[in-house]
Parts: C-alpha cells; structure tokens; sequence
C-alpha cells in the first residue's frame, strides 16, 4: 500500500510541480518516449523515463540524495553507434556536436571512450563528458 501511496503522490508532484530549469532555459520533459536512442530509462523501485539525456540532467538537480543514488545505480542509456544498453554512470556524453536530439539538448551516449572520440573527431565540434561531469556542467539547451 505505502509503495502505491508513493507512486501515486511522486506522479502527482510530477504533473503539478513546474520542471526544473538548466541555466536559464526551461525543461520540457516528455515521459514519452519518442526516439529510444536518446532516452534514458531508471528503475529504482519505480520505473522513470525520459525522452531526452539533457531533460534527465535537468531531473536530476532536483532530486534528492537518496533519489540520486538510485537513479546512479540504475539509469540507461543507448550507445548511440551501436544502440546496445548502457548504463548512464559508466557511459561517455557527447555534447554540442549538432545531433538533433527530442528535446534539442544535442547530447548523445556512447559505451566506449573510443567511439566517442571517433564520433568528436568526424563531427568536428563538441566535446566529450564523463557522468559526472554531465551532471556538474549545468548544460543549457533550448528546444
């Protein structure tokens, strides 16, 4: 009963609160998704989605501690050469090479450093983002 309770007041949060904001541009988050190349999926108890990695940077700043921890361990993403799952903490971000994305956030994941070097490099612009630092850079993008 508590997890029902839980579920059902986290998705009352979701549709009354205003979503968070990267630098100064407002995040638009669509639980749908509607190109898994650039979703990323959590499952901690309750599963989440999102359409977009930038929406899920967004999310994250202002989930809590425990939220974030949970969210660390079990969040995924698609290596965007070879579509095969990753998990989002030990993925590499492409940022800023010019990769339309749902939500226009121009982040893409890959599995390997390598790849993502490769795909900088062919590119010509962008760079490269451990996890961590995704989360720390406070990216703005605009739809």
């Amino acid at each position: 009963m508590r997890a029902i309770t839980t579920v059902w007041f986290m998705t009352l949060i979701l549709l009354v609160i205003p979503m968070p904001t990267l630098a100064s541009d407002t995040c638009e988050m669509q639980m749908e998704i509607t190109d898994p190349l650039f979703a990323v999926k959590a499952d901690n108890g309750v599963p989440v989605q999102f359409s977009d990695i930038g929406c899920t940077v967004a999310m994250y700043e202002v989930m809590c501690a425990m939220e974030q921890l949970g969210f660390d361990n079990s969040a995924k993403v698609k290596d965007y050469r070879s579509k095969a799952e990753t998990t989002m903490a030990e993925a590499f971000f492409v940022v800023g090479a010019g990769v339309s994305t749902p939500l226009g956030s121009d982040i893409v994941a890959f599995a390997l450093k390598a790849d993502a070097d490769g795909f900088l490099a062919e590119m010509g612009k962008g760079r490269i983002m451990s996890y961590s630092e995704l989360l720390e850079a406070h990216i703005s993008f605009s739809r």
